[in-house]
């Protein structure tokens, strides 16, 4: 999208009220390489794509210290991302 936000940079703020209780639905966009690897996770687990994502959010380890999944890196933009362990 030309002059558009670059790919993994936040657009808009989400519009979930925190606290509410009640699910979300979140739109996503995925490279090619990562929307077939999440096919295939959600195939041979025999889920669906939601329902893959919550799952993989539920087991996440955060950092208390930062909010964010242990072993993110402080640029999360950056072109590639290595996590720890």
């Amino acid at each position: 999208m030309a002059g558009g936000a670059s790919r993994g940079e936040r657009r808009r703020r989400p519009s979930y009220q925190r606290g509410s209780g009640e699910r979300w639905r979140a739109g996503a966009d995925f490279s090619p390489e990562n929307a077939e690897k999440l096919l295939d996770l959600c195939d041979a687990a025999d889920l669906s794509v939601a329902a893959m994502l919550d799952k993989l959010i539920e087991w996440l380890p955060t950092d208390p210290r930062t909010g964010l999944p242990v072993g993110w890196p402080k640029a999360p933009q950056q072109e590639a991302i290595q996590f720890a362990g």
